[in-house]
């Protein structure tokens, strides 16, 4: 299995390239291996080739087939770190914030599971991406979502049932810091007086809202 791992990681590399043909070609040879050796089901690399393979999909904006293989990937490994990444970026790139926060709390939950031995064998366990995740897409998807009342609530109620659970408090402690700024903003606003006027709007060229 060695050269399955070889043109596993040489595919990973072009895709961080940006070298999506590239990595196409080696993804190609690695599937004729498996079909070939009789891999497949929750196989790591079979599952590896899937995730590889939705990530390709999802940077060619073939939404449809990286879905799919993020389906059948998450059938087979619930918790596997690297699909529920790409499937919140999935719903993060069709606007749907609600599908994207759940994802997210169940990536970070996979993250925090993962013994640190595995965590290296994950494209998205790093550090920096579970930083990026809570800085960037979990506020992203909290401020958009129709739900985020009841999504606090949910937060709430697992904190107070996990105590001690670092990743709930971490979240907790995040959307309770976005709820406070939002109401200062909001106060702040109200004490202003009337909204000031866009240049574009005091023009007549601004577009109706």
């Amino acid at each position: 299995m060695a050269h399955i791992d070889a043109n596993l990681d040489t595919a990973n590399l072009y895709l961080r390239a940006g070298l999506l043909e590239r990595a196409g070609e080696y993804l190609d040879a690695v599937q004729e291996s498996l079909r070939q050796g009789g891999s497949g089901g929750d196989d790591p690399h079979y599952l590896r080739w899937l995730a590889l393979r939705a990530r390709l999909d999802l940077m060619r904006e073939d939404r449809a087939a990286c879905a799919e293989r993020i389906g059948e990937g998450l059938a087979l490994a619930p918790q596997h770190v690297d699909l529920l990444f790409l499937r919140t970026l999935i719903y993060w790139d069709c606007g749907r914030p609600d599908e994207m926060f759940v994802s997210l709390l169940a990536y970070l939950g996979a993250v925090a599971a993962t013994p640190p031995e595995e965590a290296a064998s994950y494209e998205y366990a790093s550090p920096a991406v579970v930083r990026d995740a809570l800085e960037t897409l979990l506020p992203a998807a909290y401020r958009a979502a129709p739900s985020r009342a009841a999504f606090r609530e949910a937060v709430e109620r697992g904190a107070r049932r996990a105590r001690g659970n670092e990743l709930f408090a971490t979240v907790l402690a995040l959307l309770e810091r976005i709820d406070r700024a939002e109401a200062e903003k909001g106060e702040a606003d109200g004490a202003g007086g009337a909204p000031a006027v866009s240049g574009n709007a005091a023009r007549g060229d601004g577009e109706d809202g």
